[in-house]
């Protein structure tokens, strides 16, 4: 079963970038805020202000399968959501809503 929760503190932002990179390649999947490579995407990531406390993940046991971050902007009074990010072998909508 599928937990959705904080990001788990032994968890960084390269293992959320080594989920995502693989799934740029697939237009259905595609983030737009992403870069291409793990390495492009743990850069932006960790350039999002707080990004683990803005964050949250999908773990099937330990194993990462999901995440979503808000990158916040109070001046603005805007989020601009980075995912959801859904592993290929996880039912996209059961993990996404």
């Amino acid at each position: 079963m599928v937990a959705i929760g904080r990001v788990p503190g032994r968890l960084g932002a390269v293992d959320l970038a080594r989920l995502a990179a693989p799934l740029q390649a697939d237009t259905a999947r595609f983030q737009v805020y992403f870069g291409e490579d793990v390495d492009q995407i743990v850069t932006e990531i960790e350039g999002v202000t707080a990004w683990r406390e803005h964050a949250v993940a999908a773990l099937d046991g330990d194993r990462l399968v999901g995440w979503l971050i808000a990158e916040r902007d109070d001046e603005l009074g805007r989020v601009w959501w980075w995912g959801p990010v859904v592993s290929e072998d996880q039912p996209w909508p059961a993990i996404a809503d």
